[in-house]
């Protein structure tokens, strides 16, 4: 009698812990990311980027992009003594769905392509010894263009705990007021989530336990 009372919740829990298993999304903290432009002079020409990113992995060789969520505070992309452009982007995010690729997230490399990405912010330009006009931007600070693309995802390399390691994604080439290409360079770590182990059991047990007590009932 006691056998047949538990065998379903003993069921549901092995069924819960079978589709643990197969959890394949990661989310991951880019604390330790920045974004940096060459052939500008700027100062500084890096800042840190926050945020978090998020990606599927089947384990057959199927990659998903499935989220970006960055941002980065103020920098500058213009020299002052002539004119200063300073960028500020409150987010950056995937622009039309997701990204495929191919490898693998755990202690190897990953292929993705191309894709779009949007963003929100602000270009602030200050004339000096030159006019805001030779940017193409208007004085003061203007609202930054929301599409970009095609962004060059290239190869992203992961060590064997599944941290992301390296992964330097052309982001945008900006020719005023001087030919200059931003990088997007991501590092991150898998964000901690509850045990499924523990989780499954909690929730075979407290099915267990309404069952026992509709029975009693």
């Amino acid at each position: 009698m006691l056998s047949a009372k538990f065998s379903l919740p003993l069921a549901l829990g092995a069924l819960l812990l079978a589709g643990s298993a197969s959890a394949i999304s990661t989310t991951y903290d880019v604390a330790g990311s920045t974004m940096s432009m060459v052939n500008q002079i700027c100062a500084p020409c890096t800042v840190p980027v926050t945020g978090s990113i998020t990606i599927d992995d089947d384990g057959l060789g199927n990659i998903t992009l499935t989220t970006v969520a960055l941002s980065h505070g103020p920098y500058e992309v213009g020299f002052p003594a002539f004119v200063s452009v300073v960028l500020d982007r409150d987010a950056i995010g995937l622009g039309l769905g997701v990204a495929t690729g191919t490898g693998t997230t755990v202690g190897g490399n990953v292929a993705f392509g191309s894709t779009t990405f949007y963003q929100y912010g602000t270009s602030t330009c200050t004339a000096g010894a030159l006019p805001c006009a030779i940017t193409g931007l208007p004085d003061g600070p203007s609202p930054l263009v929301i599409g970009v693309g095609p962004v060059a995802l290239g190869n992203w390399a992961f060590d064997l705990l599944g941290n992301l390691t390296s992964a330097s994604i052309i982001y945008t080439n900006t020719v005023s007021p001087q030919a200059a290409t931003e990088t997007l360079t991501l590092v991150g770590s898998p964000v901690p989530v509850p045990e499924p182990g523990t989780a499954a059991l909690l929730v075979a047990g407290l099915v267990g336990m309404a069952l026992r007590r509709r029975a009693v009932l």
